[in-house]
């Protein structure tokens, strides 16, 4: 509640004067100056169950302030996963409420609630306790009618009633105020949302993982099954036998290592066509994309064509997604066959993960785009053509694309990374594996006692790999099924699988 006595001109910076709309205009005193308010924003903590489960509440203030601070329903409402609006029991859906609905709040992308509060106000002392309960169900039928929604969705009750019986531990005032009808409606339809995200995120991560512990286990198994073949063949041998052993693991030695500069082509061309890939998603082209938007919107009377510029602005930069997720999947192609040239000629147990989807960053970008195009029409095109908006309407939707292109790019070098990474891991492991297969046999020759404890030491190893490999399989399919059958991610199991994972690494 608390004000502040400013300039004319601070005022107008601050977006709460204009001199086109003086009945809006706060008051002024005999100095000349405006009061405003002292605060654009509050962060609460409040001891909620809803909020200890996730939830994160954004309480933008009333009708007014969309039109002298629009940022904050371009910024905020096109990001959130619901919405509650509330109007009064007493007054129902106004005109100014229907604009806002219509223009704002109405998107079928989202979910959306109602709350018909101060039900209170509605208590006549003349009408019998039926009455008003049936007072307020028509307000709510009638609602409901008006917004183009389900009765279901809209809410009565009374937020004042709910509070003062909280504080005053009443629980069935609280149970009259109606407010846990809401409270019920956002946890059990918001959180599970979020909890799915996060399971799916979960799961995904588990298979990768769990699929990339078995290659590596699996590869390092195999090895060792050709040291102890080896190993045994030599029981009863003579160390001329042994001598033309090592010759065989160094003649293998230097065959792998013929595919050092099959690896590096596959790197040049890899990260020529990654480089290639990224070019589109980068801030740069983006800027340059939304400064194209803008020269075509100042080209026009008025920025009278600040929809038709927006509009082809979506679409390049929907191209451009399309194009890199084309070029992803030609990375894949390309990695695919390198891989399975290498895993054939050298022994290597390579494989490509799925190249990621970039369908979920179209879809935010058609959200951006439905949720700022109504802002472009012919009603806001005298704010579109003031220089202070639109500066602040171009800040905010580079702000927000710059998200979608920043995440589809991160996702693609990641997942690139992943690819690099696997390569460099076999790699050392498989000169680590001819090294300890020399080291071995050159022990072997020196003392041919040690052939038997060698073989008993890759037994006693191949056994606990195998075992790692058991649990492993076992700890996934805990994960999985859980998150089938309870829908809450494991975090506990998930660690666990991490751990085991360094381990064996």
């Amino acid at each position: 509640m608390r004000t502040q006595w400013v300039s004319v001109d601070d005022a107008k910076a601050l977006g709460f004067w204009d001199d086109e709309h003086p009945e809006d205009n706060p008051p002024t005193d005999d100095q000349g100056r405006a009061e405003v308010p002292a605060w654009r924003h509050a962060i609460i903590n409040y001891p909620h169950p809803l909020l200890k489960q996730g939830l994160v509440v954004l309480d933008t203030p009333g009708l007014n302030a969309i039109g002298a601070e629009p940022e904050l329903t371009l910024s905020l409402l096109p990001s959130a996963h619901a919405m509650v609006f509330i109007l009064g029991a007493d007054t129902g859906v106004t005109k100014s409420d229907m604009a806002i609905w219509r223009d704002h709040l109405g998107s079928p992308a989202q979910t959306s609630f109602v709350v018909l509060n101060k039900i209170d106000a509605l208590i006549d002392p003349l009408a019998t306790p039926e009455q008003v309960r049936e007072q307020i169900e028509s307000q709510r039928q009638a609602t409901a009618r008006t917004l183009e929604m389900s009765p279901e969705r809209v809410f009565p009750l009374s937020a004042r009633q709910a509070l003062a019986s909280r504080i005053e531990k009443n629980p069935q005032g609280v149970v009259e105020s109606r407010l846990p009808a809401l409270e019920s409606a956002l946890g059990a339809q918001l959180l599970p949302q979020r909890r799915d995200i996060l399971q799916e995120l979960v799961t995904d991560a588990i298979v990768r993982m769990e699929a990339q512990v078995n290659r590596g286990l699996a590869d390092r198994r195999r090895q060792m099954a050709e040291q102890m073949l080896e190993l045994r063949g030599l029981r009863g041998k003579s160390s001329a036998k042994t001598r033309m052993m090592i010759e065989r693991v160094d003649a293998e030695t230097a065959e792998f290592e013929q595919c050092t500069s099959k690896l590096q082509a596959m790197r040049m061309v890899h990260s020529r066509m990654l480089k290639n890939a990224l070019v589109d998603l980068t801030s740069d082209r983006l800027r340059e994309e939304v400064n194209e938007m803008q020269k075509a919107m100042n080209a026009s009377l008025l920025n009278l064509g600040a929809k038709k510029a927006f509009l082809a602005l979506c679409g390049r930069l929907r191209e451009l997604l399309e194009a890199s997720q084309v070029r992803a999947g030609e990375i894949r192609e390309m990695l695919n066959a390198s891989f399975g040239k290498l895993n054939a000629e050298f022994g290597f147990s390579l494989s490509v993960n799925k190249a990621p989807d970039f369908e979920r960053f179209i879809k935010e970008l058609a959200l951006i785009q439905r949720s700022y195009v109504q802002y472009l029409g012919l009603t806001q095109a005298l704010r579109l053509s003031q220089p202070k908006f639109m500066e602040q309407f171009r800040r905010m939707l580079v702000s927000k694309l710059r998200v979608v292109f920043e995440n589809a790019s991160s996702e693609l070098e990641l997942w690139n990374k992943m690819a690099s990474a696997q390569v460099d891991s076999q790699l050392r492991e498989r000169r680590r594996g001819f090294r300890r297969r020399r080291e071995a046999l050159e022990r072997i020759q020196a003392a041919s006692g040690d052939l038997e404890q060698r073989i008993a030491e890759l037994e006693a190893q191949d056994e606990q790999l195998h075992q790692l490999q058991t649990r492993c399989h076992e700890m996934a399919g805990r994960v999985k099924e859980q998150a089938r059958a309870e829908g809450t991610p494991a975090e506990a199991q998930n660690s666990e699988a991490g751990m085991l994972y360094a381990a064996q690494a």
